[in-house]
């Protein structure tokens, strides 16, 4: 699997998950909701977010390349690998697997 495409996937969902936390706590925070308000809390959730994306892109980019190369180092498969299910590629065997299945459920 793509290391890039990963670490992105992961820090977009985590960016986004980040955004809608801060907007909504901030407005559940105030006594009274005005448009001003919104709009700040809008701002400052993108702001928030702006920070976390850098942040984030960092960490998660280390993250799952110490994933990927922990998971080639230790030989695992995709069978008993856990998360390196994800990041190893598939074995002959699977991908073998893989189109008998496909072409006994397209019947």
């Amino acid at each position: 699997m793509n290391q890039e495409y990963l670490a992105r996937a992961l820090t977009k969902t985590v960016v986004l998950l980040l955004f809608w936390v801060v907007f909504l706590f901030s407005m559940y925070l105030r006594s009274e909701l005005s448009m001003l308000s919104i709009l700040f809390d809008l701002g400052k959730s993108m702001v928030v977010s702006g920070l976390a994306w850098v942040f984030l892109s960092v960490i998660l980019d280390t993250l799952v390349k110490s994933m990927m190369d922990s998971a080639r180092e230790a030989n695992a498969d995709r069978f008993r690998g856990g998360l390196s299910y994800h990041i190893t590629p598939p074995t002959p065997e699977e991908l073998e697997w893989q189109k008998r299945f496909n072409q006994d459920n397209k019947t």
